[in-house]
């Protein structure tokens, strides 16, 4: 078991601690029973993003983005979640945190009950039935520490062993890289959001062609009625004529 990479993180300099309780995925009642025992602030944090959403972000956006969720963690008086990748980095951040957990769930057994010797934590279905100090919040175990000595140094001997310093690639290099595949992914997007736009007016010229040809088509028909009709008036108007010569002729 190597534990999660998140507990390697460093604490910013910058962050004092503030007078807010922040909770990830809790349901409403357990945001308000909170609320009930305790005079702080409520931060309710949404961590759960739609698929996608951050697709178009710069690598500094997403840092950014990533820097103040953390900050707001680290900043928290206590955080109160549901979720590991909430709880684990509040451990490396000095924060204190409790876990809700669900030991019904599989997930539970497989997952996260893998952390929890290493978390203050709490059977969610226990969590309102328990007297809990949110003033004055039980401190983390130092127990994580163990996985975080273990983790960078596993990474440091990965690096070591595969590669030489010279061979590293650059952090700017890297993130230039990412700019870049990122930059190439919007041209096509943003071509194909013409070509569309494109299409869209070509489209909506050949339905306006389309009708003024049903109109000349029916006005056509229409000039072929009275032709027809025209032809026949002659025609009958021909005979009666030719009909009535005739019958002067015979009469002489």
């Amino acid at each position: 078991f190597s534990g999660c990479m998140t507990l390697t993180l460093n604490k910013f300099d910058d962050v004092k601690k503030g007078d807010y309780i922040v909770t990830v995925a809790l349901s409403e009642k357990e945001v308000n029973y909170i609320k009930k025992h305790t005079k702080r602030e409520v931060i309710e944090f949404i961590q759960d993003v739609e698929k996608g959403s951050f697709s178009n972000e710069t690598w500094e956006e997403r840092k950014k983005r990533v820097e103040d969720t953390l900050k707001l963690y680290q900043g928290a008086h206590m955080i109160v979640t549901t979720k590991l990748h909430c709880s684990l980095p509040s451990l490396a951040l000095g924060t204190p945190v409790l876990l809700l957990y669900d030991s019904s769930f599989n997930e539970t057994k497989d997952r996260i009950g893998s952390y929890l010797p290493y978390l203050n934590h709490v059977n969610r279905n226990d969590f309102m039935k328990t007297e809990i100090d949110f003033e004055h919040p039980k401190k983390n175990s130092k127990k994580y520490l163990e996985l975080r000595e273990a983790l960078e140094k596993s990474c440091q001997d990965f690096i070591d062993k595969k590669f030489e310093k010279e061979q590293l690639p650059k952090v700017n290099t890297y993130l230039q890289f990412l700019d870049k595949s990122r930059n190439m992914r919007r041209m096509p997007i943003e071509q194909l959001v013409k070509l569309q736009a494109t299409y869209e007016k070509e489209c909506a010229k050949s339905s306006k062609l389309y009708d003024e040809l049903i109109k000349i088509n029916k006005q056509y028909d229409e000039l072929v009625q009275k032709y027809w009709e025209l032809d026949d008036r002659y025609r009958k108007t021909f005979r009666a004529r030719i009909g009535s010569f005739v019958r002067k002729i015979r009469s002489r």
